[in-house]
């Protein structure tokens, strides 16, 4: 993730998301990210080799990107690759610490709202002292 990819966090007016990519360009590069899904797969971390959304420029190769946009996915990638990393380090602690703090469901298993995941963080917030 430190060399082609990316960790994206990502919010609308009701939800909120992180996202880890992988790109490569090309057809070998769209095999290889093929092989890097099939890997996961084998370890529960579901993934989806797309066209990256940039427009194909005559001459240069077609970009492709493998996705993992599905919380727990995420959270198990970046859980085996943090102690690996130097760049993005801190940002996938950090994306870490997000899922610890901002639950995905409630007990009886209905999705939280934005404002109860505000409410959950404030309540978990540990005070400030002088």
């Amino acid at each position: 993730m430190d060399g082609e990819g990316s960790l994206s966090f990502c919010s609308s007016s009701s939800t909120f998301s992180i996202i880890a990519s992988l790109a490569q360009s090309g057809a070998d590069g769209k095999i290889l990210l093929g092989e890097i899904q099939t890997f996961f797969r084998g370890h529960g971390i579901r993934s989806s080799v797309l066209p990256h959304r940039q427009k194909h420029t005559l001459g240069k190769k077609r970009m492709y990107q493998l996705r993992m946009a599905q919380r727990d996915s995420v959270q198990k990638l970046l859980t085996c690759v943090v102690p690996y990393l130097r760049i993005k380090r801190v940002k996938a602690q950090d994306a870490l610490r997000t899922f610890k703090l901002f639950p995905k469901m409630k007990p009886d298993g209905g999705w939280r709202t934005r404002r109860e995941n505000l409410a959950i963080f404030r309540s978990n917030a540990e005070p400030i002292s002088d």
